[in-house]
C-alpha cells in the first residue's frame, strides 16, 4: 500500500471511529467520506455499516462501565 493509501485509509478509519464514539453525526460521516472519493452506495453503506457497529459497541462498553460505576 503506497502513502496516499495508507493516508486516506486512516482518514477513513478516523470518520469511522468519531462516529462510533458519537463525536460526529452520520450526515457529518457520510460528508467525510464523500469528500475522500467514496460515492456509490455499496462503498458508503460498506463503511456506515461498519461504523454503526463501532459505534454500538462504544455505546455498548459505556452502559457496561455505568453499570459497574453504580454497582
Amino acid at each position: 500500500m503506497n502513502k496516499v493509501n495508507q493516508i486516506r485509509t486512516q482518514q477513513i478509519d478516523d470518520l469511522q471511529n468519531k462516529y462510533g464514539e458519537c463525536k460526529i453525526e452520520k450526515d457529518e460521516l457520510i460528508e467525510g467520506l464523500m469528500k475522500l472519493g467514496i460515492y456509490t452506495t455499496k462503498e458508503l453503506d460498506e463503511h456506515t455499516d461498519y461504523a454503526e457497529e463501532v459505534r454500538y459497541e462504544y455505546k455498548l462498553s459505556q452502559a457496561k462501565g455505568k453499570e459497574k460505576h453504580y454497582a
